[in-house]
């Protein structure tokens, strides 16, 4: 369980936003994280339920790539905050607070648009 939450990729599920970001899929036997993200948007290109609705195959291996760069800064981030903040802190009780303090929020309207494009894009042609 990593604990953290995150958008649900299975746009099949009722589920939008999960408690702890799940293991992807990666073939490990990548040694970067984008080529693990392209391999992952290619095995699973022709599943219309998997991803961002509405994107073709290259906006889902752009996404993947800015995912997988995001998810790799936030984590430098994390490990150099750890080292200088208390986890008893009030700031660490804040930002666990995800129901309080607008994170599971965010979330949410993430994977809203996400699953629903052409409604919150205002886009007709998506």
């Amino acid at each position: 369980s990593s604990g953290i939450n995150a958008e649900y990729g299975d746009l099949k599920s009722e589920q939008r936003v999960l408690p702890n970001a799940p293991l992807a899929g990666y073939d490990m036997d990548f040694s970067t994280s984008g080529m693990r993200a392209f391999d992952l948007v290619m095995r699973n290109m022709d599943r219309s339920w998997w991803g961002v609705s509405g994107y073709n195959t290259l906006e889902k291996i752009g996404h993947a790539l800015h995912m997988s760069e995001a998810w790799t800064n936030a984590a430098e981030q994390y490990k150099t905050i750890s080292k200088t903040v208390d986890p008893d802190s009030e700031v660490c009780a804040c930002l666990n607070d995800v129901e309080s303090n607008g994170i599971m929020d965010h979330l949410n309207l993430i994977a809203f648009k996400i699953r629903y494009p052409r409604i919150t894009s205002g886009n007709k042609n998506i």
